[in-house]
């Protein structure tokens, strides 16, 4: 999960609500570079997760294939100040 905000700690927090919902969240940190929506990059094969997740967190508005350059493996959440608890 990764902060694309100005808002300290928003992916800190947003993990914390993820997590009380059963989500495994591997890392937190932040994005370089800006996007204009809270966007999910997603691997091959995790498109029906993926799914899950935006349904059960409206404020993912963008469901992206995963990019090559991105670090880690898995679904990553990239959060902007749009972002609600």
């Amino acid at each position: 999960m990764l902060n694309n905000s100005t808002i300290q700690g928003l992916a800190a927090s947003a993990a914390g609500q993820l997590s009380k919902r059963g989500w495994t969240i591997a890392a937190v940190g932040n994005f370089t570079g800006r996007l204009p929506e809270t966007t999910l990059f997603v691997p091959t094969g995790e498109r029906r997760t993926a799914k899950l997740l935006a349904h059960e967190f409206p404020a993912i508005t963008s469901l992206q294939s995963r990019p090559h350059w991105l670090p880690g493996t898995g679904l990553t959440l990239v959060l902007t100040r749009y972002w609600e608890s």
